[in-house]
């Protein structure tokens, strides 16, 4: 996180996807890797590219988003854009184990 907001990005929140077991296994809490970044909504396309770009340069030194997966949501009733990167080998793990 501290890198991403040293690179201009406004993170609200994160989880390695291990860490939180109770919360993972009560579904309270994502497991797999994930960082969620604060925008304005008209910006969210270029921030989600911006980031992932970011995202290809910084795999080059930790693989923990090799293969990542770029969400961006908005909230018109607080006017609020939301973008979620995550590990998408754990969204992989996670879904692939699944027998619903």
């Amino acid at each position: 996180m501290i890198a991403l907001n040293d690179a201009g990005f406004q993170t609200t929140d994160s989880g390695d996807g291990v860490s939180k077991a109770e919360d993972i296994e009560n579904e309270d809490a994502l497991p797999w890797a994930h960082v969620s970044i604060r925008v304005h909504p008209e910006d969210m396309i270029e921030e989600a590219d911006r980031l992932s770009e970011w995202m290809r340069k910084w795999a080059e030194h930790d693989d923990r988003f090799v293969d990542c997966q770029i969400e961006a949501t908005y909230f018109p009733r607080v006017d609020l854009g939301i973008i979620v990167v995550s590990d998408a080998r754990g969204i992989y793990a996670a879904y692939s184990d699944r027998s619903d």
